[in-house]
């Protein structure tokens, strides 16, 4: 199970990642694979914002900071649209139903907006 301290520690090496990038040095036989993996990693951290989702939304979170929902939090905070987090939770919710499409989306063959 993945708590705070993990998450956390994703965090920091995603930004350690980041932050060491130099996309100029990469030599050109390496760089699509290279993008190809973060790509890869991306998907899958869209697919973890998505899981989450639904349980940011039970937290209740969005009312005790005065929004009317929690797709209106989760837009505030993430800079996506309020139509886009009304989808994303809507797409948390059907997952648990769905446990082909779960394994798809964590997989990353599967995007939260597919």
């Amino acid at each position: 199970m993945i708590g705070l301290a993990e998450a956390r520690d994703l965090d920091a090496a995603i930004g350690a990642f980041v932050d060491a990038l130099e996309p100029d040095a990469i030599a050109h036989p390496d760089v699509v694979p290279i993008w190809e993996t973060v790509l890869a990693g991306a998907q899958r951290m869209n697919a973890a914002v998505t899981l989450l989702s639904r349980r940011v939304e039970e937290t209740r979170a969005w009312e005790r900071t005065g929004h009317r929902s929690a797709a209106e939090f989760m837009a505030k905070w993430s800079g996506m649209s309020v139509a886009a987090a009304r989808s994303q939770l809507d797409t948390a919710r059907k997952v648990d139903e769905l446990p082909a499409i779960e394994e798809r989306l964590r997989s990353g063959a599967l995007s939260g907006a597919q």
